[in-house]
């Protein structure tokens, strides 16, 4: 079968602590669904995925497919640059484990961003980001992605965090998300924010009305009219 791994882009994020090995988060994640990675599954003697710059072992499509007993071969095209922000190794996992019969359960399992691509749209996450609940709107937006040629994984971003300096925009994730309720696309775009912005060298020097994806380099503007679906 033939299926489609979806970006996404963090409209607000805030990062509210450490909780062991994890953050606490509240996010407004939305799917970009012009930007997608395209996956292809095959029956299969053995578990395989071919995809260049990810070590089978390490990547996310293969060990959702290991995690439901599945013995196929992955093969991924990637559209969606590696370690940009954009939650391509995530989407790729949801999108195996929807194909073969996988619940937002096992998605958790294999990562905090996992669950969102399970429902896709537009949600408001929170906890660790496992927590996804949709967010009724019938706003057009029409994000327009910059990706950028540096990587940066989630991990190694986090470690740079200030946490003292993360979590003051919560208040604008209420506006965002009330704004997505209302159909206020004015309203979106002057509550956009992500914690991870406070990183100079992660944010690339942002310009005006221009704001990280993710944890990633890679970043994004949303036009004020001629949108389209999110």
């Amino acid at each position: 079968m033939d299926v489609r791994s979806y970006a996404k882009i963090n409209l607000a994020l805030d990062i509210l602590g450490r909780d062991g090995d994890y953050h606490l988060i509240e996010s407004v994640i939305c799917e970009v669904p012009d930007l997608y990675d395209e996956i292809e599954i095959l029956p299969a003697d053995e578990l395989s995925v071919e995809m260049p710059g990810v070590k089978q072992e390490e990547n996310l499509a293969y060990k959702a497919a290991k995690l439901l007993g599945k013995t196929v071969k992955i093969r991924i095209k990637k559209n969606i640059p590696i370690a940009s922000g954009l939650g391509g190794g995530s989407s790729n996992a949801a999108a195996v484990l929807k194909a073969l019969g996988g619940n937002i359960d096992h998605a958790a399992q294999l990562g905090m961003d996992v669950p969102f691509f399970m429902i896709g749209g537009v949600c408001h996450c929170t906890h660790y980001g496992e927590i996804v609940k949709p967010i009724e709107t019938n706003l057009k937006l029409h994000p327009k992605i910059l990706p950028r040629k540096e990587s940066q994984s989630t991990a190694d971003a986090y470690t740079k965090l200030d946490l003292t300096l993360t979590g003051k925009n919560r208040e604008k994730t209420a506006a965002l998300i009330e704004a997505l309720e209302t159909n206020n696309l004015q309203g979106v775009i002057d509550n956009l924010h992500n914690d991870f912005e406070q990183l100079q060298a992660a944010s690339c020097k942002l310009q005006a009305n221009e704001h990280l994806t993710g944890s990633g380099p890679a970043c994004f503007t949303i036009p004020p009219a001629h949108s389209s679906p999110c």
